[in-house]
């Protein structure tokens, strides 16, 4: 009877503190979905100022982009979407981003699709084949390392200003973001 009982006393506070984690989990979940739907982009921001993204390392491009020696250039609302050939849920993916390019790209939405260094070769092809007219760089490897993009699709938004502000999330991002991301003034430095 004794063993039952510290049995009980050791199992039970560790059922407790597991489920409080659970249900904890899941409200934060459900926060960050729901804030995902309704365009909340204070719940996105990778710290609590937004940094400078990093500039793309390409070893080519596909559809290359009609911009200035830097891929990143100031004043555009930029839109990248880490993606392969390889992977079907980034293959389902593309349509959206293509969708958003076409719905965006003359309001000052800039779309860069970056092609995993895997499998890179297939992306010319495939892009034709599904008439993709977004940019589409081939990662040299760096850019995806420095992101910290450990899965794909991971999409992310970068300011006006050239701020990372929103991601890495693996799906695109609502709407409403990029709207407000387009509305908003860029700083003048």
């Amino acid at each position: 009877m004794q063993e039952q009982k510290s049995y009980w006393s050791f199992v039970l506070p560790l059922v407790l503190v597991g489920a409080a984690l659970v249900i904890l989990a899941g409200k934060r979940q459900s926060a960050n979905k729901q804030a995902h739907q309704h365009g909340d982009l204070s719940v996105f921001m990778l710290n609590s100022a937004p940094v400078a993204a990093p500039e793309i390392s390409a070893t080519g491009w596909v559809n290359p982009p009609a911009l200035p020696e830097t891929p990143l250039p100031p004043g555009k609302v930029i839109l990248l979407d880490f993606w392969a050939t390889w992977c079907p849920p980034c293959v389902r993916s593309l349509p959206h981003t293509q969708e958003l390019y076409e719905t965006y790209k003359d309001r000052g939405l800039e779309v860069i699709a970056i092609h995993s260094v895997r499998g890179a070769e297939t992306a010319g092809a495939f892009a034709q084949e599904n008439g993709y007219t977004f940019p589409i760089a081939l990662d040299s490897g760096a850019t995806g390392a420095v992101y910290g993009v450990e899965a794909i699709p991971s999409y992310y938004l970068i300011d006006k200003n050239g701020k990372l502000v929103w991601g890495p999330f693996h799906t695109a991002p609502p709407e409403q973001i990029i709207e407000s991301l387009l509305e908003a003034e860029s700083v003048k430095i």
